[in-house]
């Protein structure tokens, strides 16, 4: 028996998943629940009341699916993540390291597919994920991950979702290939940790933000920030106590992090006063306008998962707002699958194009002894 097993939602189940869900469940949403079973209810009705009413009807199969489908609706889309492997892995080596992962994961309750698109291999993994702190009906969540392997310039690329679980399978994938290989192979990722400076760290991100091909920055909403480890930070980056008043040093001993929100936050006073203050760029969103037509602007975010040692970089294309004749539509849209993986590739390899700049930098100001 897996005792993961929901086998029946009782009528507490269905009210606490409609009760705790108020911004998702709206009123509108819970008469037209209603209406689809032929119960006609006002709009003015009390949310607490049809919750409850809606919780004391019979409910088969179809019934209960669809209200799980209505609770989880609108759960945000996970980041992605990537790995570039040194050399190309042939085919014959993804099948032999995909057999090798439906073994080695045997006890994970995870179903695997492939198959081949556009010259992509495409492991499909549906897992379901157990989170005990939700209402019993919102516990269970039935999850699908697609990772992607293709060959770019002579490289082996891995794209994937980026959360725990699908990393611990990206990671049995690259091993059982190494296996197969005469020796390891170099794994190519964004990493911060050996470049402690606090101004580089944020230049990161202004870069990639202003160098997306074909789009001009329109503007800044989000900004997470932390502060600079001190036992990492060198003689050179580090400022006097003079250059700052007494109460930014107290901010310093207080704050280790923090998140701005709002519109052209880069030129901020507030982030202007942190970035001084020895805080740098950990996450940001970010609005970017098409140069071309028909008119559109794109809403990214990017982050490292890692935040003091600024690894484990993430990054996500949330949707599209349309041009209109003044502006663009209040309500962004979702992107189609092809659409999302074309821009989540911008994203990429701007950020590898701009992390290998930094890197050469650093490498040519290095002093000759």
């Amino acid at each position: 028996m897996n005792n993961n097993s929901l086998f029946y939602a009782s009528d507490a189940d269905i009210y606490d998943a409609l009760y705790s869900t108020k911004k998702r469940v709206t009123i509108n949403l819970l008469v037209e629940i209603l209406r689809g079973r032929g119960i006609i209810v006002s709009e003015e009705a009390n949310r607490e009341h049809l919750v409850d009413y809606i919780s004391s009807l019979p409910h088969d199969y179809n019934d209960y699916t669809h209200l799980i489908e209505t609770v989880s609706s609108s759960a945000r889309s996970e980041k992605t993540a990537s790995t570039s492997l040194s050399e190309v892995v042939k085919k014959e080596e993804i099948d032999n390291a995909f057999e090798s992962l439906k073994l080695a994961r045997d006890n994970n309750n995870e179903a695997y597919s492939m198959a081949i698109i556009d010259n992509k291999v495409i492991i499909d993994v549906q897992y379901t994920e157990i989170d005990r702190s939700m209402t019993r009906l919102r516990q269970r969540t039935h999850k699908e991950a697609k990772i992607e392997i293709e060959i770019v310039d002579g490289k082996t690329k891995i794209r994937h979702p980026a959360n725990d679980r699908v990393h611990d399978i990206v990671d049995t994938i690259i091993d059982k290939i190494e296996q197969q290989k005469t020796g390891p192979m170099e794994k190519e990722s964004l990493d911060f940790s050996g470049i402690p400076s606090h101004e580089i760290r944020s230049d990161f991100f202004k870069r990639l933000i202003s160098s997306i091909e074909g789009y001009k920055l329109h503007g800044v909403t989000k900004i997470n920030v932390n502060h600079a480890d001190t036992t990492n930070t060198t003689d050179d980056d580090a400022s006097s106590d003079d250059d700052y008043s007494a109460a930014e040093q107290e901010l310093v001993g207080i704050v280790e992090n923090a998140i701005l929100k709002g519109e052209s936050l880069l030129s901020s006073k507030e982030f202007q006063s942190l970035a001084q203050s020895g805080f740098y760029i950990t996450s940001i969103r970010w609005t970017a306008e098409k140069q071309s037509t028909p008119r559109s602007k794109l809403e990214f975010e990017a982050q490292f998962h890692n935040a003091k040692d600024c690894t484990h970089f993430r990054y996500n294309v949330l949707g599209v707002y349309t041009g209109l004749d003044q502006g663009y539509t209040q309500n962004r849209k979702q992107l189609k699958p092809h659409e999302k993986t074309q821009y989540l590739r911008l994203i990429e390899n701007t950020a590898q194009r701009v992390y290998s700049s930094i890197r050469e930098e650093q490498h040519n100001a290095k002093p000759i002894i």
